[in-house]
């Protein structure tokens, strides 16, 4: 009785002196043995899979398409782009991408490998001043996202800045950057001076 172990493809053929033998019920009989037999067996070979990896924009990887041994390891290197974050999934199923290195273990099918790229999201910490009030379009923007600040003074008072980590960028009431890093928002707001009237 010849058995293929799992992970390789059927026999074709199973030979005694180079003659092919006729199993029967699962069993190849060999008579009449007079000398040494020679028995080959053909056909079988470890089965091979596909790995077909797709990759969207904002990063790149290391493989598109490999070819494996059943019961293979197999390693892709995911490197993002500068503000974007790895996400990959495995036949459909989410998959752990760790210190940059996706890895599949034990392969027993084809598989299609999906990374995606998305931006990182950051955070804009809003420090109201006390005669007045700090807006900004939005609070969670993604990696490059414009966001626009806007500083409304209290009555009898004006707005002279705004600071953002800590640093002067503009002398009006509104502002607008590219967000690529979480920022603290304050300003600057001082009591309106009337002719003839000392701003203590």
């Amino acid at each position: 009785k010849v058995s293929v172990k799992e992970g390789y493809t059927p026999l074709t053929a199973v030979k005694a002196n180079g003659k092919r033998l006729t199993p029967v019920k699962g069993l190849y009989t060999i008579k009449n043995i007079l000398s040494d037999v020679d028995i080959t067996v053909e056909g079988v070979n470890i089965k091979t899979y596909k790995v077909t990896v797709n990759c969207t924009n904002n990063g790149s990887v290391d493989k598109q398409s490999e070819t494996v041994n059943h019961g293979s390891d197999l390693e892709i290197k995911v490197t993002p782009d500068n503000g974007f974050a790895p996400k990959a999934t495995v036949n459909g199923k989410t998959a752990e991408i760790e210190n940059g290195v996706l890895k599949i273990e034990n392969i027993t099918e084809n598989i299609v490998v999906d990374i995606m790229f998305e931006a990182q999201k950051y955070t804009v910490e809003i420090v109201n001043p006390e005669n007045g009030k700090i807006t900004a379009d939005t609070t969670e923007p993604a990696h490059g996202e414009k966001v626009t600040l806007k500083v409304i003074a209290n009555k009898g008072y004006e707005v002279k800045g705004i600071l953002v980590n800590g640093q002067k960028v503009t002398d009006k009431d509104s502002y607008a950057l590219e967000i690529t890093e979480n920022i603290r928002v304050e300003a600057l707001i001082e009591k309106t001076q009337t002719d003839g009237e000392k701003v203590p």
